[in-house]
């Protein structure tokens, strides 16, 4: 949850390139390094540096905010509704 948090918060997101955070963060909405000390490095700076890093930023809040509690309960409650009414 720590990285749909930093991404919620405009918060520039380093991730792993891959891993269950790849199910959210893409390269539109994150900066993905290999798990490796200097992919990672590169990325950080990166985030410092990228001129679309405004318009990245945005996309990983507007990705975030699907994940919010209302939109997440709402998905549930679907559900049920779909599973008890067969």
């Amino acid at each position: 949850i720590a990285p749909l948090e930093a991404m919620a918060s405009g918060l520039p997101l380093v991730a792993p390139n891959r891993g269950g955070v790849l199910t959210y963060a893409k390269p539109n909405n994150a900066w993905l390094a290999e798990p490796e000390p200097a992919a990672f490095a590169e990325a950080v700076e990166d985030t410092f540096t990228n001129p679309e890093r405004q318009d990245r930023i945005q996309r990983a809040m507007e990705t975030a905010a699907q994940y919010h509690w209302h939109a997440v309960a709402s998905r549930y409650m679907d559900l049920y509704d779909r599973l008890a009414l067969g």
